[in-house]
């Protein structure tokens, strides 16, 4: 017991210091535009970290050739919102970050209008499935993280539309079976 506790509190010390870290390094750089949001012009970067999205999405101002967007332990739980409001202005993105949130599905259309995505990290959400087309219009997709949801079945042709398509991380969902064909095009 005693060690689980001390485990926890140096958790949450490692959490404190990174937080305090991030907003030394943001308030030189980047600009705040939401609570615990910080827009990076120069590298056209946003990143939100426990910034419970949930109730600031809409507050979120992203430039449309922003390349990066990292909303990572923040509570986003409207997949909808999040796509009208940030994936469809920001056309440029190459690479987005919403793990540990609370997206318990994605529509198929949420990558539509982010065909120069190359690494899409959704881990640790609350997934149960993926629909069969939610990749189709990235042809420069390289790296896909579903780990820790709650998939139990993909379909053979989730990712038959990704040539550059390498790794898929999957580990630690609930899959009870997984085609062959799911992987033949992976190099």
């Amino acid at each position: 017991m005693f060690e689980l506790g001390m485990a926890y509190k140096n958790f949450l010390m490692c959490i404190i210091i990174f937080v305090f870290c991030q907003r030394l390094g943001h308030t030189k750089k980047g600009q705040r535009i939401a609570y615990n949001c910080w827009l990076y012009t120069e590298e056209m970067i946003l990143e939100c970290f426990l910034a419970r999205l949930d109730i600031t999405l809409l507050q979120l101002k992203v430039p449309p050739n922003t390349t990066n967007i990292s909303c990572m332990h923040s509570q986003l739980d409207n997949a909808n919102l999040f796509q009208s409001h940030i994936l469809q202005s920001a056309a440029s993105i190459e690479f987005v970050n919403l793990a540990y949130n609370e997206l318990t599905e994605l529509p198929e259309e949420f990558f539509k209008s982010n065909r120069n995505l190359t690494e899409i990290n959704l881990r640790n959400n609350k997934l149960a499935t993926v629909p069969r087309n939610l990749f189709q219009f990235l042809k420069e997709l390289r790296l896909i993280d579903l780990s820790n949801n709650f998939l139990t079945s993909l379909s053979g042709d989730t990712f038959a539309m990704n040539p550059k398509l390498q790794i898929v991380e999957l580990w630690k969902n609930q899959l009870q079976f997984v085609s062959e064909e799911l992987f033949r095009l992976l190099n």
